[in-house]
């Protein structure tokens, strides 16, 4: 890519966008969070709501210039976010064929939008590259585009701090000439893509089953998914079976909606040949991923990420730090209970399904969890199905909260 004046150069990426831009030069990274929504709301009402969204988050302007510097730098665009029109198709199969369509980091903006007009209600599927955003990033971007299409203003925000710099990390610099990073990979694998949800009734007698037995629904969440795992599989029943849990990390540095990279992550593990129920799996994992969730926790992570960052990392190298530090056979990303009302207007957001990504691990399993009108939707994505993974993993939270009967 051309450079053309100092002008457009934005800054460049932090130590873990870096990171991010990188791994996904060699595994698609990137994710996509889909909404229903109940209403009168069409393209031309969506196209206008975009574009006001993308006026909003400063970060859904750019691309990255890895020609400018050695250190790559987001670039501003002045493009707008792509739109595409889907009909025919159910939105499990778009949503796997936006997993499947790589971004060219060196043209933005690196978000895109799917609409999926209906006459009782629409979908709605945001998808991003992950060296800009997480997944809170897209429920706050969901949000937002059903306030704008229902006629509310949104206000520009300022440029986000890097999460790097939050935690006192400077973002690295060099005099080296930038390299051209070449992003032709096409992924040609199917990516299944399954759907299921809750009822308002069985999410709340899990929500308070999970809290008489001293656990969270996320910790139920894992306790399932490696039992129904197990099941299917017996490989996954002789070695231990990890998780890999992005955490958000906006509590712990006082950050509100902003769109940008602030998670973390951290790994629950389960041992091989274990007769754990559910509740004593349940309970094992906010042991493990609630220190992470505070700013001495997070900033040890984001230490260890910065210092996977602090060098010239190429294409290979991404692909083995992938293998290396990613390689759960399973991911859970929870963006728990949305953090606003549901109704804009006219407009109801009625169900949210994802984040649905994949990492890059052969044979993974990922798990996107969220709750909105007080129902758990599931989302499972994944190259290598296991066909009945997801109706498994809810039979066994269903069964976590049915009564106990007494033997007499």
């Amino acid at each position: 890519m051309t450079v053309s004046s100092n002008q457009e150069i934005v800054r460049p990426l932090s130590g873990v966008e870096e990171l991010f831009w990188v791994l996904d030069h060699s595994n698609t990274l990137h994710f996509s969070l889909i909404g229903e929504v109940q209403g009168p709301i069409d393209a031309d009402t969506l196209r206008k709501a975009i574009n006001s969204v993308q006026r909003r988050h400063p970060l859904l302007t750019v691309s990255i210039d890895s020609s400018f510097n050695r250190v790559p730098h987001f670039r501003r665009t002045g493009s707008p976010i792509p739109l595409r029109i889907a009909e025919g198709l159910s939105w499990e199969e778009e949503v796997s064929r936006e997993l499947r369509t790589p971004f060219d980091p060196a043209i933005g903006p690196l978000l895109r939008v799917v609409f999926m007009p209906g006459a009782e209600s629409s979908i709605v599927i945001v998808t991003s590259h992950h060296a800009i955003a997480d997944g809170m990033s897209l429920i706050f971007v969901l949000r937002d585009l059903l306030k704008a299409a229902a006629g509310q203003h949104l206000e520009p925000l300022p440029e986000p701090v890097p999460i790097d710099e939050i935690f006192g990390y400077s973002t690295r610099t060099s005099s080296a000439p930038g390299v051209d990073f070449k992003y032709s990979r096409v992924c040609e694998e199917a990516v299944y893509v399954k759907s299921t949800t809750l009822t308002v009734d069985e999410t709340r007698s899990l929500h308070e089953r999970a809290r008489q037995e001293g656990t969270t629904i996320h910790g139920v969440l894992c306790g399932a998914l490696a039992l129904a795992a197990r099941e299917l599989n017996p490989a996954f029943r002789e070695e231990d079976f990890r998780i890999f849990n992005p955490i958000d990390l906006r509590k712990a540095v006082n950050l509100q909606d902003q769109f940008q990279f602030a998670f973390i992550a951290g790994q629950i593990k389960f041992p091989p040949h274990t007769d754990a129920s559910i509740w004593d799996m349940a309970r094992a994992a906010p042991s493990v991923l609630a220190p992470l969730k505070s700013f001495e926790g997070g900033g040890a992570v984001i230490n260890f990420l910065h210092q996977l960052a602090d060098e010239d990392i190429d294409v290979e190298r991404g692909a083995e730090i992938i293998q290396i530090y990613f390689n759960e056979q399973a991911s859970i990303s929870n963006v728990g209970i949305l953090p606003y009302e549901s109704t804009f207007g006219d407009l109801k957001l009625v169900a949210v399904w994802g984040p649905a990504v994949l990492r890059g691990m052969k044979g993974e399993q990922t798990l996107g969890a969220a709750t909105i009108n007080g129902a758990l939707h599931l989302l499972h994505t994944t190259r290598v199905p296991l066909p009945e993974l997801l109706e498994r993993t809810k039979q066994q939270l269903t069964a976590a909260f049915a009564p106990v009967t007494l033997q007499t």
